[in-house]
């Protein structure tokens, strides 16, 4: 049997702190973590980070009723999909493929040599971050040396809640109506001082698939204590 697909990964349960971190509500939607390069949600325009909030009508109150809105509609039909980027709403035609041919593909290994990690910022968060380097974005084969990477966690720190780890890269830091873009290690800085006690956060991340080994872009998020 043949099932829909749209070339998206999300998280199967709700986060309402991410929800929040977004500035929506706690039962936002399902926050799109990546998007399949090529595939149709690509094609159309949808992009991490968009918040789908309902498909041809149908409500989206989770990742179990995206599932079956997708993989239950024909191959070939267009789909309208209601997304929440950035606090506004659009609607997004995306033409459902069969799910095989967006599905990751397996890629070659490389694992990153971080013996040589130059100097490291420590975090209030708890960890120690470090600028990417060319010659790190040739082996990681990453788009840009955009973002800092986490080089050590602190145990029982802030960033350990929110489920980053040593080799994660930091792209993004959200915080309600506050949004900065992770280039660089100074940029990092900045977003720091933004985060106060009761604040909920969220860090968009790129991080290595297991299956895959591949980067992929996701989410995390965490309340400042």
């Amino acid at each position: 049997m043949t099932r829909g697909g749209i070339g998206i990964s999300y998280n199967g349960d709700q986060d309402p702190a991410l929800c929040r971190a977004l500035g929506l509500k706690s039962n936002c939607g399902v926050i799109v973590q990546d998007v399949t390069r090529g595939g149709p949600a690509a094609k159309a325009g949808i992009r991490a980070g968009d918040v789908i909030t309902e498909i041809d009508g149908t409500k989206i109150t989770g990742g179990s009723v995206l599932l079956e809105v997708v993989a239950n509609t024909p191959v070939g039909k267009t789909i309208r999909v209601k997304v929440n980027r950035d606090g506004h709403e659009e609607i997004i035609p995306v033409t459902i493929v069969d799910r095989a041919e967006v599905l990751p593909e397996t890629a070659a290994n490389r694992n990153p040599d971080n013996n040589d990690q130059g100097e490291t910022q420590t975090a209030r968060l708890g960890i120690r971050v470090q600028a990417i380097t060319p010659d790190m974005v040739r082996q990681l084969r990453l788009d840009s040396s955009d973002g800092v990477l986490v080089s050590s966690v602190d145990p029982d720190s802030i960033a350990e809640d929110a489920g980053l780890t040593r080799g994660t890269i930091i792209t993004r830091i959200i915080a309600g109506n506050q949004k900065v873009d992770i280039r660089n290690v100074d940029d990092f800085r900045r977003a720091e001082r933004l985060l106060k006690s009761g604040t909920d956060v969220a860090f968009m991340v790129l991080r290595r698939n297991p299956n895959s080994n591949q980067y992929q872009s996701g989410f995390l998020a965490v309340t400042i204590p």
